[in-house]
């Protein structure tokens, strides 16, 4: 096995994320992987629904305009990738809360989740263009605690589980809610500005929407916090970038929930 890599100097010295030459590309290795470059499209996709609101919020004559990019065949490719996209890391995040219980780890239940996750992708894809048309047991654990970060509960990161209980709940509250959102999308796609804002100034439309921007924004900020410490490890770029992604998760959760409270208002 390749020898371990770290950073930072004295006391400070921290494992690196292995680098794809490491391990051999295995099935449920790229699945892995995959999960996480559909979090980043989906990441950079939060923009496409801030985008749709804030149109309607703007007005009957920008909201036409954006609805008929998305009617464009470039519209077409983003919105197809996107719900690629969301179909394929919802399935992932469901095997990752599996793996979170302790089962599944035995290397034929894994190799038959990749199957499965490959298998309820294509067929739930499938379906939703289909309806867009129509209207632990042998397994060695490596810690990364001290033992007296055993003690204290305190991970490598020396903030607990506090973030992973953030990731995991607003992950299966995506889970619930994402239902919600497609199949709203499915059913307003391409509807008229009165019928939207009609739709939005129902509660039972715009209060599970605010739901899902919040619980989208702080996973998708959590996520992408992860990808950056694990990848990025030049303190003062790691730190910017942080920052950053901060910055846009809070920008897109706002431009969003104003935009749903003013059209659920009826302004």
């Amino acid at each position: 096995m390749a020898e371990a890599k770290f950073h930072g100097g004295g006391g400070g010295k921290r494992p690196l994320s292995p680098h794809l030459q490491v391990y051999k590309p295995i099935i449920n290795m790229v699945m892995s992987i995959l999960h996480r470059i559909t979090g980043a499209v989906l990441y950079a996709g939060s923009l496409l629904l801030c985008w749709w609101l804030t149109a309607a919020a703007a007005g009957p004559e920008y909201f036409d305009y954006v609805n008929g990019w998305f009617g464009t065949i470039a519209g077409k490719v983003v919105l197809f990738g996107y719900s690629w996209a969301l179909i394929n890391h919802g399935l992932g995040g469901i095997r990752h809360f599996i793996w979170d219980t302790g089962r599944g780890f035995d290397l034929e239940t894994i190799d038959s989740d990749v199957v499965g996750v490959s298998v309820g992708f294509a067929g739930a894809h499938g379906g939703l263009m289909d309806l867009h048309h129509r209207t632990a047991g042998g397994l060695v654990i490596m810690g990364m605690r001290t033992p007296l970060k055993n003690v204290r509960r305190l991970g490598s990161a020396k903030d607990g589980t506090d973030h992973f209980w953030k990731q995991r709940v607003t992950g299966l509250a995506n889970l619930a809610l994402g239902i919600f959102l497609v199949y709203f999308l499915v059913r307003y796609a391409g509807a008229d500005h009165a019928t939207v804002k009609a739709a939005l100034q129902n509660p039972l439309n715009s209060l599970p929407l605010l739901l899902l921007i919040l619980s989208a924004t702080v996973h998708m900020r959590l996520g992408m916090q992860t990808i950056i410490e694990d990848y990025v490890h030049g303190e003062g770029s790691k730190m910017g970038l942080l920052l950053l992604n901060t910055f846009f998760a809070i920008s897109v959760a706002a431009a969003s929930i104003f935009a749903v409270l003013k059209l659920s208002f009826g302004a």
